[in-house]
């Protein structure tokens, strides 16, 4: 009987505890969701209690820029209908355009490639501003239209695709966004030019500490991008099967043999070039344990394949980057279509590199 009273005396106050903690616990839940509900129905206009769900979007899905009043401000000159922002959108593209010397002689591969140039080098993609409720409520800078983007420097990939369309529209030069929202939301642009259309992709050209772009996604067809992962209805867009502005077939090196790939590669880095492209005359698959074997003799390199561009006669058009030191990439190894003692010893001619017997 002692030792039932000493436990009771034991427990009482654990349970008290327990209960009060309980209490506040609840609270507090009661306190956060209260602040919730409150600023959902004040900055979303609904009443919770009678809300279905069905205006308000949280599939990550933003909408698409309607740059209509600043393109016919543009072209008449007449700002009186713009508003604060859309005036602030205009004068900043038109001082980009003539800071970069655009002009009525260029082509429009030129004029879209100094913007794509400028756009890669002053945005930078902002990966903190993607859920339905942004974390600072207060935020004032939109990264999904041409305005925030403009204004603050950092976009989304809708961001991104809109401000681009934006200088198109304003260059007079055919183009239109996609936005796929069937495996998370991304967006890009189409181009035309002259009588082709290219897929463009600001977003997944580069990085925060890249300045200039690998251009992987800049002018290419549906099937190279295609393999980038996010589907788009085909069947509302033209066929993007343009090469002749595509920037991997441009700088493309096409090499008799694999053997020549050790020189090219050298030569690239001497140059300083940001990434090579090259494509075999004889068709031979790239091997990545071939680029491993060359990289251990470049400088501070570590090679991959960053992009493959099949050609609709066969060639494969293969983008290495000379600068990467991003020794995280894995690829399967490919059948080998060399002599391993070969290229071993055309590399060491390439190098300089003096064996040991």
């Amino acid at each position: 009987m002692k030792n039932q009273k000493t436990l009771l005396i034991v427990l009482c106050p654990i349970l008290a505890l327990f209960l009060i903690g309980t209490i506040v616990f609840t609270a507090v839940q009661a306190k956060q969701i209260n602040t919730l509900t409150n600023f959902i129905e004040v900055n979303m206009e609904v009443d919770l209690n009678e809300w279905d769900g069905s205006n308000i979007n949280f599939d990550h899905a933003h909408p698409i820029y309607d740059d209509t009043a600043i393109i016919e401000a543009y072209k008449s000159g007449d700002t009186s209908k713009l508003d604060e922002e859309e005036l602030f959108t205009l004068n900043t593209a038109k001082s980009v355009i003539e800071k970069l010397g655009i002009n009525n002689k260029m082509s429009d591969y030129e004029k879209e490639k100094a913007i794509y140039d400028w756009q890669f080098d002053y945005v930078r993609y902002d990966s903190t501003q993607q859920s339905a409720i942004p974390s600072d409520i207060n935020i004032e800078q939109y990264n999904y239209y041409p305005y925030g983007v403009l204004k603050y420097h950092q976009a989304i990939c809708v961001g991104n695709a809109t401000t681009f369309k934006l200088f198109m529209d304003m260059l007079e030069i055919e183009n239109k966004i996609i936005h796929s929202t069937t495996m998370g939301e991304h967006a890009w642009n189409l181009i035309k030019l002259e009588n082709d259309w290219y897929h463009v992709d600001l977003t997944f050209d580069g990085s925060d500490n890249t300045k200039t772009p690998a251009y992987n996604n800049f002018n290419v067809t549906d099937l190279v991008k295609q393999n980038a992962g996010y589907p788009w209805d085909s069947a509302e867009f033209p066929e993007a099967t343009g090469t002749k502005y595509c920037m991997a077939v441009i700088e493309n090196q096409k090499l008799d043999t694999i053997y020549d790939l050790p020189a090219a590669l050298k030569a690239a880095q001497e140059k300083k070039k940001a990434n090579v492209y090259v494509s075999f005359a004889d068709h031979s698959p790239l091997d990545v344990g071939l680029l491993d074997m060359i990289s251990s003799y470049m400088k501070d390199c570590y090679l991959y394949i960053s992009q493959n561009y099949p050609m609709e006669n066969g060639d494969t058009i293969y983008a290495i980057p000379v600068e990467s030191t991003n020794t995280e990439e894995v690829q399967p190894e490919a059948e080998k279509y060399y002599d391993m003692d070969k290229m071993e010893q055309t590399i060491l001619d390439v190098f300089d590199v003096e064996t040991v017997d």
